[in-house]
């Protein structure tokens, strides 16, 4: 896999050719990333509506806004910082190097 500053090397190329190129993610470890960056962004709002109750039940927290967010805030949110470390370990060049992932690590 990449490391932090192949992944951002390899972003960085990928962004100033006009998006040429491929960059997969593993999709078990994407939806991962996506609820923990969804969610954190949504306890900010629900810690200000605490009080209120509008009949929502838990299961909105499965939604998780239909993937609303663009996946390349997601991979940089991950860490907090930009760094693209939590991406590197599961975002490849290559198609079979994702399936090798997921063989190995799920």
């Amino acid at each position: 896999h990449f490391s932090p500053s192949e992944f951002r090397e390899s972003l960085n190329r990928y962004m100033s050719k006009n998006m040429v190129g491929d960059i997969y993610c593993c999709p078990l470890c994407y939806i991962e990333a996506y609820r923990r960056v969804y969610l954190d962004g949504k306890s900010e709002d629900e810690d200000s509506d605490e009080d209120e109750d509008d009949g929502r039940d838990s299961d909105e927290n499965n939604d998780l806004g239909a993937f609303s967010m663009d996946p390349m805030t997601i991979l940089s949110e991950l860490d907090g910082d930009e760094e693209f470390r939590s991406a590197s370990a599961f975002c490849f060049q290559k198609l079979h190097l994702v399936k090798r992932h997921l063989r190995d690590v799920h």
